[in-house]
């Protein structure tokens, strides 16, 4: 009987559950961001907490990359997403190591009223990766501006290379 609904309603079962799965999200969103800025509150109150994620990010990030570049003879999309992932992760802890070193070198929103924490940093090495730039965390020394132009130029190497894969076969 529940398949010639289903038929009725010209609904797949995968979509139902797809369907299932948005409704209890959106139902649990409200527990989901209490807890992210309970945790934004936390890391920016515990800066050691931030440092030892970001060194955490920073180890576990390139070390990612290396297995992945060094073990894996065949290039693919999927592995050029997970290099950049990682390499993005591994950067964040770099700029929150770097902004730690020399306050000033990173002009920061407003809006960060205690410290800028990992999370901030994770932020802005995704935003650089994917060439976005909303200009929000803007470096201000030479040094960290070159420290995301590598970046940069690395995140465009992983996508021309997938695509030019991709077109190879």
């Amino acid at each position: 009987m529940s398949k010639h609904i289903i038929k009725k309603l010209f609904i797949r079962p995968g979509y139902l559950h797809f369907a299932a799965f948005l409704v209890l999200f959106v139902l649990f969103l409200g527990k989901l961001s209490s807890f992210g800025f309970a945790l934004s509150d936390y890391l920016a109150r515990h800066p050691p907490v931030s440092h030892v994620a970001a060194w955490i990010f920073i180890v576990i990030g390139f070390l990612a990359c290396y297995h992945n570049l060094a073990f894996y003879a065949s290039w693919t999309l999927n592995l050029a997403v997970r290099i950049y992932l990682f390499a993005a992760l591994g950067m964040s802890g770099i700029y929150y190591m770097v902004f730690l070193s020399h306050i000033g070198c990173f002009s920061l929103p407003d809006d960060i009223s205690i410290s800028p924490s990992i999370i901030d940093f994770i932020y802005f090495s995704f935003v650089t990766v994917t060439t976005v730039g909303y200009g929000d965390i803007v470096p201000q020394h030479t040094f960290v501006r070159a420290l995301v132009l590598f970046q940069v130029l690395f995140g465009l190497y992983l996508v021309l290379k997938s695509t030019k894969t991709r077109i190879d076969k």
